[in-house]
């Protein structure tokens, strides 16, 4: 097995009801920060996305743990293939930690 990845989230993945249906287990989470970021409306559909801006902080959580497998299924989620997200890698701060992590962004 790979190893494990983590995901800074922000918007409807912040549900851990949402991520244990979609994912068939509970995850770990942890409060995160994402400097550089802020969340912003998409012109292309109804839901939020983060977009880079300098003087922003984007609050989040961070989902561990993940498999490959759980990042095909959330990615199928977020419509990746479609263009609806691109997820990319990000550092994000975990207790003033700077932590390597997965973000779902604007295309």
């Amino acid at each position: 097995m790979e190893n494990p990845a983590d995901l800074f989230v922000y918007g409807t993945l912040t549900d851990p009801a949402l991520v244990r249906q979609l994912l068939g287990r509970m995850v770990p989470r942890r409060p995160a920060r994402l400097p550089g970021w802020r969340r912003a409306a998409s012109p292309h559909h109804p839901y939020p996305t983060a977009v880079p801006d300098p003087t922003a902080v984007l609050e989040g959580w961070l989902l561990e743990g993940l498999t490959p497998q759980d990042l095909a299924v959330l990615d199928d989620y977020e419509d990746v293939a479609a263009g609806l997200y691109r997820r990319i890698r990000v550092e994000v701060l975990v207790n003033d930690e700077r932590r390597p992590a997965w973000l779902y962004a604007a295309p």
